[in-house]
Protein backbone atom coordinates (compact mmCIF):
# COMPACT_ATOMS: atom_id res chain seq x y z
CA UNK A 1 0.00 0.00 0.00
CA UNK A 2 1.29 3.43 -0.90
CA UNK A 3 2.26 5.80 1.88
CA UNK A 4 1.30 8.75 -0.30
CA UNK A 5 -2.11 10.07 0.52
CA UNK A 6 -4.35 11.81 -1.92
CA UNK A 7 -5.34 15.23 -0.67
CA UNK A 8 -8.95 16.23 -1.06
CA UNK A 9 -9.75 19.84 -1.79
CA UNK A 10 -12.75 20.06 0.55
CA UNK A 11 -14.25 23.30 -0.82
CA UNK A 12 -14.11 21.99 -4.39
CA UNK A 13 -15.65 18.66 -3.31
CA UNK A 14 -18.39 20.54 -1.46
CA UNK A 15 -19.01 22.66 -4.58
CA UNK A 16 -19.71 19.53 -6.61
CA UNK A 17 -22.05 18.27 -3.91
CA UNK A 18 -23.92 21.60 -3.84
CA UNK A 19 -24.55 21.32 -7.58
CA UNK A 20 -25.74 17.72 -7.16
CA UNK A 21 -28.07 18.73 -4.33
CA UNK A 22 -29.57 21.51 -6.45
CA UNK A 23 -30.15 19.02 -9.27
CA UNK A 24 -31.89 16.58 -6.91
CA UNK A 25 -33.96 19.41 -5.42
CA UNK A 26 -35.14 20.52 -8.86
CA UNK A 27 -36.05 16.97 -9.87
CA UNK A 28 -38.21 16.71 -6.77
CA UNK A 29 -39.61 20.20 -7.28
CA UNK A 30 -40.64 19.34 -10.84
CA UNK A 31 -42.43 16.24 -9.54
CA UNK A 32 -44.86 18.44 -7.60
CA UNK A 33 -48.11 19.69 -9.05
CA UNK A 34 -48.53 23.48 -9.18
CA UNK A 35 -50.86 23.16 -6.18
CA UNK A 36 -48.31 21.04 -4.35
CA UNK A 37 -45.82 23.86 -4.88
CA UNK A 38 -47.94 26.83 -3.85
CA UNK A 39 -50.59 25.50 -1.45
CA UNK A 40 -49.91 24.76 2.20
CA UNK A 41 -50.13 21.08 3.12
CA UNK A 42 -52.73 20.91 5.86
CA UNK A 43 -53.27 24.66 5.82
CA UNK A 44 -50.50 25.51 8.29
CA UNK A 45 -47.29 24.10 6.77
CA UNK A 46 -44.99 26.37 4.78
CA UNK A 47 -45.41 26.00 1.05
CA UNK A 48 -42.71 24.54 -1.17
CA UNK A 49 -42.65 27.95 -2.87
CA UNK A 50 -41.85 29.59 0.46
CA UNK A 51 -39.01 27.31 1.50
CA UNK A 52 -37.63 27.21 -2.05
CA UNK A 53 -37.18 30.98 -1.76
CA UNK A 54 -35.49 30.42 1.60
CA UNK A 55 -33.05 27.89 0.15
CA UNK A 56 -32.11 30.19 -2.75
CA UNK A 57 -31.73 33.13 -0.36
CA UNK A 58 -29.57 31.12 2.05
CA UNK A 59 -27.37 30.01 -0.88
CA UNK A 60 -26.87 33.64 -1.85
CA UNK A 61 -26.11 34.60 1.76
CA UNK A 62 -23.31 32.01 2.04
CA UNK A 63 -22.04 33.06 -1.39
CA UNK A 64 -21.70 36.65 -0.17
CA UNK A 65 -19.92 35.53 3.00
CA UNK A 66 -17.47 33.31 1.09
CA UNK A 67 -16.80 36.24 -1.25
CA UNK A 68 -16.01 38.45 1.76
CA UNK A 69 -19.12 40.59 1.32
CA UNK A 70 -21.75 41.52 3.87
CA UNK A 71 -24.79 39.34 3.17
CA UNK A 72 -28.08 40.99 2.29
CA UNK A 73 -30.53 40.63 5.15
CA UNK A 74 -33.93 41.43 3.63
CA UNK A 75 -36.86 42.59 5.70
CA UNK A 76 -40.23 40.86 5.79
CA UNK A 77 -41.71 42.79 2.84
CA UNK A 78 -38.69 42.16 0.64
CA UNK A 79 -38.65 38.47 1.60
CA UNK A 80 -42.40 38.16 0.89
CA UNK A 81 -41.93 39.81 -2.51
CA UNK A 82 -39.15 37.36 -3.35
CA UNK A 83 -41.34 34.38 -2.40
CA UNK A 84 -44.15 35.78 -4.56
CA UNK A 85 -41.77 36.22 -7.50
CA UNK A 86 -41.09 32.46 -7.55
CA UNK A 87 -44.70 31.80 -8.54
CA UNK A 88 -44.01 28.78 -10.75
CA UNK A 89 -42.05 25.59 -10.24
CA UNK A 90 -39.71 26.56 -13.08
CA UNK A 91 -38.95 29.94 -11.48
CA UNK A 92 -38.28 28.15 -8.20
CA UNK A 93 -35.98 25.68 -9.91
CA UNK A 94 -34.16 28.47 -11.72
CA UNK A 95 -33.60 30.27 -8.39
CA UNK A 96 -32.25 27.08 -6.81
CA UNK A 97 -29.96 26.29 -9.74
CA UNK A 98 -28.60 29.83 -10.10
CA UNK A 99 -28.01 30.29 -6.40
CA UNK A 100 -26.37 26.86 -6.03
CA UNK A 101 -24.10 27.56 -9.00
CA UNK A 102 -23.09 30.90 -7.45
CA UNK A 103 -22.43 29.16 -4.12
CA UNK A 104 -20.41 26.39 -5.78
CA UNK A 105 -18.42 28.85 -7.89
CA UNK A 106 -17.59 30.86 -4.78
CA UNK A 107 -16.34 27.69 -3.07
CA UNK A 108 -14.19 26.76 -6.08
CA UNK A 109 -12.66 30.18 -6.65
CA UNK A 110 -12.18 31.54 -3.16
CA UNK A 111 -8.70 32.03 -1.80
CA UNK A 112 -10.07 32.29 1.74
CA UNK A 113 -8.93 30.02 4.53
CA UNK A 114 -11.99 27.85 5.12
CA UNK A 115 -10.72 27.07 8.64
CA UNK A 116 -11.19 30.75 9.50
CA UNK A 117 -13.62 31.23 12.36
CA UNK A 118 -16.56 33.49 11.55
CA UNK A 119 -19.67 34.70 13.29
CA UNK A 120 -22.71 33.44 11.41
CA UNK A 121 -25.89 35.53 11.15
CA UNK A 122 -27.50 33.93 14.22
CA UNK A 123 -24.42 34.74 16.33
CA UNK A 124 -22.66 31.36 16.55
CA UNK A 125 -18.94 30.98 15.94
CA UNK A 126 -17.83 28.33 13.46
CA UNK A 127 -15.36 27.81 10.66
CA UNK A 128 -16.24 29.17 7.25
CA UNK A 129 -16.20 25.57 5.99
CA UNK A 130 -18.63 24.42 8.68
CA UNK A 131 -21.03 27.20 7.72
CA UNK A 132 -20.71 26.31 4.01
CA UNK A 133 -21.43 22.70 4.93
CA UNK A 134 -24.56 23.79 6.84
CA UNK A 135 -25.69 25.72 3.74
CA UNK A 136 -25.22 22.62 1.57
CA UNK A 137 -27.13 20.47 4.09
CA UNK A 138 -29.87 23.10 4.11
CA UNK A 139 -30.65 22.25 0.47
CA UNK A 140 -31.12 18.57 1.32
CA UNK A 141 -33.13 19.37 4.44
CA UNK A 142 -35.72 21.21 2.36
CA UNK A 143 -35.57 18.59 -0.40
CA UNK A 144 -36.82 16.15 2.25
CA UNK A 145 -39.78 18.47 2.78
CA UNK A 146 -40.51 18.27 -0.95
CA UNK A 147 -40.47 14.48 -0.63
CA UNK A 148 -42.93 14.65 2.25
CA UNK A 149 -45.28 16.90 0.27
CA UNK A 150 -45.06 14.43 -2.63
CA UNK A 151 -46.01 11.58 -0.30
CA UNK A 152 -49.00 13.53 1.01
CA UNK A 153 -50.22 13.68 -2.59
CA UNK A 154 -49.75 9.93 -3.15
CA UNK A 155 -46.35 10.11 -4.86
CA UNK A 156 -43.92 7.60 -3.34
CA UNK A 157 -41.35 7.68 -6.18
CA UNK A 158 -37.76 8.76 -5.73
CA UNK A 159 -37.39 11.30 -8.53
CA UNK A 160 -33.70 12.10 -8.36
CA UNK A 161 -32.19 8.63 -8.71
Amino acid sequence: MSETSTMINAPVELAGWVRNLADMYCKDLRALTPEGYSVSAGGVARTAQNFTAEVAGFNMMITSIINGEAPAMPGDEERDAYVASLDTIEKGCEAITNSANAFASALESSDRNFAEMITVPWGAQMSLYAFANIAANHIMYHDAQLNFIQSLHGDAEMHWM
